[in-house]
């Protein structure tokens, strides 16, 4: 992710923001990856858009989600950064979203409900008047594949599952599936956690700000 993050410009292609996670998943230990979701400026209504060769203009948003593969294990994780600085209107949508996903990951540990935690992000979310900027569920399981049980009871009807059982110790769950979406552009931001008795253990620091580190 600092990879793909360090790369993000005005006249970069959102493909080539992708390489870059991509060659150093692979230089950080990755056996493989799932595929690179990059998308900017109007394309950050797209949840998992693939990237395209489409170049970076100042203003853009950019939402990177990547998906690397260790040991036939997956992770999950994305963020979305600003090429300059972000309007007022998209730093308040973005603490929103950041809020209600960190206040979510905060609510795991063993034995907690999956739809228990979909409706608290998506009621944080709904409470601040964004009720029609949302769109499919906030969370998945995540393991040998990138997107598996336990699934929200609306997710898991997709997929033919029923919905999942309160979950247990050492279950890994991706938070921040499905960001906010506002026409113009969406945010987004993922984390791979861990579920254990006395709460969340999430694997990763990197930060989670809209505006890049210089």
């Amino acid at each position: 992710m600092a990879a793909a993050v360090k790369a993000v410009k005005p006249g970069i292609t959102e493909s080539q923001i992708a390489s870059e996670a991509e060659y150093a998943m692979r230089q950080a230990g990755a056996d493989e990856f799932w595929r690179s979701y990059v998308c900017a400026g109007p394309r950050t209504n797209i949840a998992h858009g693939l990237p395209t060769q489409r170049r970076l203009e100042l203003g853009d948003l950019v939402m990177i989600d990547i998906h690397p593969i260790v040991n036939g294990y997956s992770a999950d994780m994305c963020r979305t950064v600003c090429v300059g600085k972000p309007t007022d209107e998209q730093q308040t949508v973005y603490d929103l979203f950041l809020n209600a996903q960190q206040g979510t990951i905060a609510k795991i540990r063993t034995g907690v409900g999956m739809l228990e935690l979909e409706q608290g992000l998506h009621g944080m979310l709904k409470e601040a008047g964004h009720s029609g900027h949302i769109f499919g569920p906030p969370m998945h399981g995540v393991g040998i594949e990138f997107e598996e049980a336990p699934l929200p009871a609306g997710h898991a009807f997709f997929h033919g599952e029923k919905a999942p059982e309160p979950v247990l110790s050492k279950t890994v769950i991706a938070v921040g599936n499905c960001g906010l979406y506002l026409g113009l552009w969406g945010v987004r931001v993922e984390d791979t956690v861990v579920v254990t008795p006395d709460g969340p253990q999430v694997p990763t620091n990197y930060p989670r700000q809209l505006v890049r580190e210089p």
